[in-house]
């Protein structure tokens, strides 16, 4: 747990894909942390409960563009995450990273730990920490 804030910000361009917004992690955080999880697919409507391995599109209140993972990819192998006003390449999967706790049911709640996979990358989203040599 880094106790950051992913966020996206109109000040910068991303490095890979540079139609698109910058994505960091902030201590504070801002507007630009607020995303809204919306279903990726047309079968459940927005205010339905997530459900453990629905797809969701992650939607930036601020600026209305989508979390988005690059296509592109860094010489060592990463891929950027990005804010990007395209519909393609954005959807993750809500996975439960905690060990389940009786009489929880299937509903995705405000505090579960989850880790969000990219279908079509086929990867998680995560945050590594580099050594600076």
């Amino acid at each position: 747990k880094s106790g950051k804030f992913v966020t996206m910000t109109n000040n910068e361009i991303a490095n890979l894909e540079k139609h698109c917004l910058k994505t960091q992690l902030d201590e504070s955080g801002s507007e630009g942390s607020w995303f809204i999880i919306t279903p990726r697919f047309k079968y459940r409507s927005e205010g339905e409960p997530v459900l453990m391995g629905d797809e969701i599109v992650l939607v930036s209140k601020q600026f209305n563009s989508f979390l988005h993972v690059s296509h592109p990819r860094f010489p060592d192998g990463r891929r950027e995450i990005n804010g990007s006003s395209s519909v393609h390449w954005n959807s993750f999967r809500a996975l439960p990273f905690a060990s389940y706790e009786p009489g929880e049911e299937d509903i995705l709640k405000a505090g579960d730990i989850v880790r969000l996979y990219h279908k079509e990358m086929e990867s998680l989203l995560i945050n590594e920490q580099r050594n600076k040599e």
